[in-house]
């Protein structure tokens, strides 16, 4: 419960401050808006989670806070692998693809040293291999956030 309150505060923090803060960048964890058609419903979802960048593309991590199942989003993304993206006060769109073996290795590791939770996570998370998602832009367009602060 308390990671859904804190998931809507920093949806609506961050859509307040047009892309620049939120609850867990407060904390000093780069945050980005995640936007993906869900895959049942087709509605968009919007979800923060902690980046990490490489060149133009993003890596994120599908923890789920070491649930033994796979977050919503993530199974969106298998769906459709298209998403925006939205972080540093701009938006773009993104196309993704889960990683294996050494460049998960790597991503997993410049993730641990951002947040090293992700370690107890991947504990907890019994049976489950825990996806690294790489987001790579289908264009090099990004658009200023335009949202509206009421």
């Amino acid at each position: 419960m308390v990671r859904h309150v804190v998931s809507h505060l920093d949806i609506w923090l961050f859509h307040r401050s047009k892309g620049w803060l939120s609850i867990t960048g407060l904390l000093g964890f780069p945050v980005l808006i995640l936007t993906t058609k869900g895959a049942r419903t087709g509605i968009l979802r919007e979800t923060p989670l902690i980046y990490v960048k490489s060149s133009e593309n993003v890596a994120v991590i599908a923890s789920s806070l070491g649930s033994t199942n796979h977050p919503q989003w993530y199974r969106n993304l298998l769906a459709d692998p298209e998403a925006s993206l939205s972080f540093e006060g701009r938006q773009g769109f993104y196309t993704s693809r889960q990683l294996e073996g050494t460049e998960r290795q790597e991503y997993w590791q410049r993730m641990l040293e951002i947040y090293p939770g992700y370690n107890r996570y991947a504990e907890l998370a019994v049976g489950r291999h825990i996806p690294v998602i790489l987001f790579f832009p289908l264009d090099r367009k990004f658009f200023p956030l335009n949202l509206s602060s009421e």
